[in-house]
């Protein structure tokens, strides 16, 4: 059938690999102390050059409860608006811009519109968050990450929290 489609297909300058697929699923603890463990899997496609792409999922575990550790668990009730500018905020920075329009010439979209999504991992420092290609930029772009220092978020995390060993709140 490809001989059909592609006659030409030898005297091209494709690749041999331009009509592989293949998906690739791996899983790591990324951190794992104090009670808590951060996990990540990975799931990877290669579609052939720029079509690929790769999705995280962290997941954080607090090992006394075996619960896992969502936003609602770690950051007081009205965190969300906060975070979000936070979050926006950072990513500027990040760029050395100024502002959020800013963003739009290397590939950002929407930025003023970030929203937290529960898709973090935590560590004796603090936590990452991080928003998969496409999400809220150019695929080429990749995954965005946000690392935010305890100190940082201190205003908004919960007193007595499964991090609180390592937040000092």
């Amino acid at each position: 059938a490809a001989q059909v489609q592609f006659p030409d297909w030898e005297s091209s300058e494709d690749s041999e690999d331009y009509f592989s697929f293949y998906k690739t699923l791996n899983s790591q603890v990324i951190f794992d102390r104090g009670g808590i463990i951060s996990y990540q899997t990975s799931s990877m496609d290669f579609k052939g050059g720029a079509n690929s792409s790769t999705f995280y999922k962290n997941v954080n575990i607090d090992l006394k409860t075996g619960n896992v550790i969502t936003e609602k668990d770690i950051f007081i009730p009205e965190y969300k608006k906060l975070l979000n500018t936070m979050l926006t905020d950072k990513i500027i920075a990040q760029n050395n811009v100024k502002t959020a329009e800013d963003l739009l010439e290397f590939g950002y979209w929407g930025i003023e519109d970030i929203a937290a999504n529960n898709n973090f991992s935590i560590d004796d420092k603090g936590i990452t968050y991080l928003f998969n290609q496409g999400e809220y930029s150019a695929p080429s772009l990749g995954t965005i990450k946000v690392p935010f220092t305890y100190s940082e978020l201190y205003p908004i995390l919960k007193d007595n929290s499964p991090i609180s060993s390592f937040s000092g709140k």
